[in-house]
């Protein structure tokens, strides 16, 4: 294997796990983002997000009744998770098997893009973990349940 491959698995590596712990505060940048918008943008955008936040918010007080759901959806974050795992094993398999070594190094951009599952899973895993997250938050407000 060559240095440069071995650098970019590190870096991919480190990526996965750093990503998940500044996504709070690139949350927090995202929030104060839209909310300067929603600030300086016509109303009917602004009514659009206002709905897209309400419908999300309503789904979360809707469900945190039911104590399966909200398992389940802490069942679905791990299986993203698990997922996510599973893919990078794959494809570090593939690179130490070689058959793939030979396409990394022929089509570089090419195999860039043969990567992109791996993010588009870790992307879903940090979407459902933050619903999940939502969840058991929302579930500590119930009242006399």
């Amino acid at each position: 294997m060559s240095l440069e491959l071995i650098i970019g698995l590190l870096a991919s590596a480190i990526l996965a796990y750093v990503i998940p712990k500044i996504s709070p505060y690139i949350d927090k940048l995202i929030s104060l983002i839209s909310s300067f918008f929603l600030n300086h943008v016509p109303n009917i955008i602004r009514n659009y997000f206002r709905a897209r936040r309400l419908k999300k918010h309503n789904h979360i007080r809707k469900i945190r009744y039911n104590q399966d759901a909200v398992i389940f959806q802490i069942i679905k974050a791990h299986s993203y998770f698990i997922l996510l795992w599973l893919l990078i094993s794959f494809y570090a398999l593939l690179m130490i098997i070689g058959p793939y070594m030979q396409f990394i190094e022929d089509y570089p951009v090419l195999s860039s893009v043969c990567f992109l599952p791996i993010y588009i899973f870790e992307v879903f895993w940090l979407l459902e973990t933050k619903k999940a997250q939502k969840l058991v938050k929302n579930r500590g407000y119930l009242r006399g349940v």
